[in-house]
Formats: C-alpha cells, sequence, structure tokens
C-alpha cells in the first residue's frame, strides 16, 4: 500500500512543511484549499493549495525520530523542499522570547562520538558536524521576518537532541559547544535526512522559552503563541517562494 503511494504520489514537486506538534501546522493546515488528508506512521500528512504552491503539511510528532522519519516520507513522496517551523529555546545570550531564528545549519548536539577523536556532534560519516540550510529558501524565510516585524530574525546554528534543556549550565555549555542561537528535538534530524536526500531545506523557530531554570513554566505560557509565529511566517513566505523554489 505505501510503496503504491509513493510511486503513484499526486504530491510530487510540493512544498513540505513540517512542524512537530498541532499548534505548530494548526494554522496551515486549516488555510489549505483543496485538503486531503493522509496518516503515515506518526506523520499526519495534510496536502493541498497554500498562497498559490502545491504543499504539504505535516505534523511529525516530538523527537529526533519521528522528525526522520517525516521528513524520509515527504522525500518519498517527491517533495521539492521542506520547510521546518516551530518553537525552540534560547541558547545565544541576546535572545528572547518571542524572538525569530533562521538556522544557517543544524548540529544534533546529543551526539558523541568523541572516543574516536570525532567533535561533539559529528555524525561519522558526513564531512563535519554542520548540516547547511538551503541559501535561497532562508534568504526568503529570514526577508519574511523582516517585512512581517519590522526586525531581523537572528541567523545561525540551531541545535538538536532528544530531550528539554532546562537547566542554566547546559544552556551555557552548548552555547559555548556549538556557537548555537537556539535548541529544539527536530530540525538537525530533519536536516540530516534533507541532506541525505539531497532536498533543499531551511529551519524557522520562534522562542518560546529560555533554555534555563525557567523554562518549563514558559515553554507552557508561551508555546502556543510561538508556534502561532512561526507558522505565520511560513505562510507568509510562500508567496515569495511560488516559483523560486529549487
Amino acid at each position: 500500500m505505501l510503496m503504491e503511494i509513493f510511486q503513484n504520489s499526486p504530491w510530487q514537486n510540493s512544498i513540505g512543511i513540517v512542524g512537530a506538534i498541532d499548534s505548530e501546522v494548526t494554522l496551515l493546515e486549516n488555510a489549505l484549499d483543496g485538503r486531503d488528508r493522509l496518516n503515515i506512521n506518526t506523520a499526519r500528512l495534510t496536502s493541498g493549495t497554500l498562497q498559490g504552491s502545491k504543499v504539504i503539511v505535516a505534523r511529525s510528532g516530538v523527537g529526533k525520530v519521528n522528525a526522520a522519519a517525516c521528513a524520509q516520507t515527504l522525500a518519498m513522496l517527491g517533495v521539492s523542499c521542506i520547510i521546518n517551523t516551530g518553537t525552540a529555546g534560547a541558547v545565544g545570550e541576546n535572545l528572547r522570547i518571542g524572538d525569530y531564528v533562521v538556522a544557517t545549519s543544524c548540529v544534533q548536539h546529543d551526539v558523541d562520538v568523541s572516543h574516536f577523536g570525532f567533535e561533539l556532534g559529528h555524525i561519522p560519516g558526513f564531512p563535519g558536524k554542520a548540516f547547511e540550510a538551503d541559501s535561497t529558501l532562508r534568504t526568503i524565510l529570514a526577508d519574511t521576518v523582516t517585512k512581517q516585524t519590522g526586525n531581523s530574525p537572528f541567523e545561525g546554528c540551531v541545535i538538536s537532541g532528544d530531550r528539554f534543556i532546562s537547566d542554566t549550565e547546559e544552556k551555557r555549555h552548548l552555547s559555548q559547544t556549538f556557537g548555537a542561537l537556539c535548541c529544539d528535538m527536530e530540525a538537525a534530524a530533519l536536516a540530516q535526512v534533507c541532506t541525505l536526500a539531497n532536498i533543499p531545506f531551511a529551519i524557522v523557530r520562534v522562542i518560546s522559552d529560555l533554555a534555563d531554570g525557567s523554562g518549563p513554566e514558559n515553554y507552557r505560557n508561551f508555546e502556543s503563541e510561538a508556534a502561532y509565529a512561526s507558522a505565520a511566517i511560513v505562510q507568509a513566505a510562500l508567496l515569495s517562494l511560488n516559483g523560486q523554489t529549487p
């Protein structure tokens, strides 16, 4: 059944948009014209047209494995590119709740093969630890943030790992080790799959918490607002993405 879906996908050359949880994708799902829905493993896929573009909005589920599985599913369906939207915890010193981050690169901070001479975050078999975002896509996202908010987003490294960061010392360690702006639980895994599949990708995040002792409480208070803000940027960016996707 799945192979038939992949081989006869009506969603070839769609733009894939991935969020981990409902609040990160609901705005986009509701805005789609001609919606069609399909569930594959933990991923909920909703296809349609948005801002003149063929789109698949995917709720991946939380964590690196779910994000990777979702990205691979979209790759097999033939998407032209993938945009990952959602929230993140601030790692960089100057970031505050509500700030926008557009990734230049992604690293999995919980990968540790240092015993064999690799840097923290460096997955053996890859030339370096970072997976680079597509320059065209990230420029469009950054320009959209500036136009929509009047302020330029932060641009830099986004790190991912399978745990929620809420400790000041760990936050300082991650900042010093990776030079990261923010941390989440999905982006770098999605970036790895896109790199393997040669699919252009971009990541946009809105800061929902400060990844310190206040993290869980801040996240509960600001997660929905931050998720909505990130999705709204992706929706606005589709006007520029239409006809410019790699």
